[in-house]
């Protein structure tokens, strides 16, 4: 019999989530994506990963063609973003969209119906003419040309939380809020320097100002993480395990001559040797 317990580990979707899936005509190939996606970004605490379609073979039972054609589908349909995109040697970066009203797959009849009503109820307080130019052929040109605009936001968001959330699990400061200086500053770093290399810089700090191997312990707020000098020095350039080290003759021959990987590089690695791409 299995032992199905939530202590054994859980992922964490919410309710209403739930609730607007059972609201569009989604395949069951398409949940089965769906559902693998939240396993391996949710399930791990994060907001996006690393997939490739041999992944998605091995852990929905689908074959390749039937998960490329409904991953194509879900990505045209923005259900999923594709966040990285993958070369030879990497796999293609995921994320589920929870904002479902931006989703452009047909819904239900009945649930349709029920947003029509309020749609006209609210449309026919507008009687000078501008409700109408939104049907008349150039609604669907606006929506076309603000499609990628909105994934492109979408994507910032996601990896900025992502930084934010990575930030909060080293247990330096506990911000209560991702407030507005915090993500304009973390997506301004993002386009500067690579989610990675962030994290990494982050990584590298954290073990630094916990452990008692090093002498540098200034608390850092994800603001001061971020400067470009803290970047710099905490990142896969520098070598913050010795430059910080209160004995520098104990780690002089443990210098790392590779950066320091992070847990989900080392994670991912893992999944691409089990899939046999390394």
């Amino acid at each position: 019999m299995a032992d199905v317990q939530k202590e054994n580990g859980f992922t964490a979707i919410a309710n209403e989530i739930f609730e607007a899936m059972q609201m569009y005509k989604l395949t069951l190939n398409e949940i089965k994506i769906i559902m693998c996606v939240w396993r391996y970004t949710y399930g791990f605490n994060r907001k996006s990963h690393q997939l490739s379609l041999g992944f998605f073979v091995k852990h929905t039972g689908l074959s390749r063609s039937r998960v490329n054609d409904s991953l194509k589908r879900l990505l045209e349909c923005n259900v999923l973003i594709k966040v990285g995109q993958g070369n030879a040697k990497t796999s293609n970066v995921y994320a589920f969209n929870k904002n479902y009203e931006t989703w452009t797959i047909e819904k239900y009849s009945t649930f349709t119906s029920m947003q029509n009503e309020t749609s006209t109820q609210i449309g026919t307080s507008a009687q000078d003419g501008t409700s109408t130019s939104v049907q008349n052929g150039t609604g669907t040109s606006v929506q076309d040309g603000t499609k990628e605009i909105k994934d492109k936001d979408n994507i910032k968001e996601i990896q900025s939380q992502e930084v934010f959330d990575y930030y909060i699990s080293k247990n330096i400061i506990q911000h209560k809020k991702f407030d507005s200086e915090m993500k304009r500053k973390t997506k301004a770093q993002i386009k500067k320097w690579g989610i990675e290399e962030i994290k990494i810089a982050i990584h590298n700090y954290s073990i630094v100002f916990h452990s008692e191997d090093y002498w540098f312990k200034t608390k850092y707020s994800l603001l001061d993480i971020l400067r470009d000098k803290d970047i710099r020095q905490f990142g896969s350039e520098a070598d913050p395990f010795f430059n910080f080290a209160k004995d520098k003759s104990k780690v002089v021959e443990l210098k790392p001559s590779k950066p320091q990987k992070t847990r989900e590089q080392i994670e991912h690695e893992k999944m691409l040797e089990e899939m046999g791409m390394e």
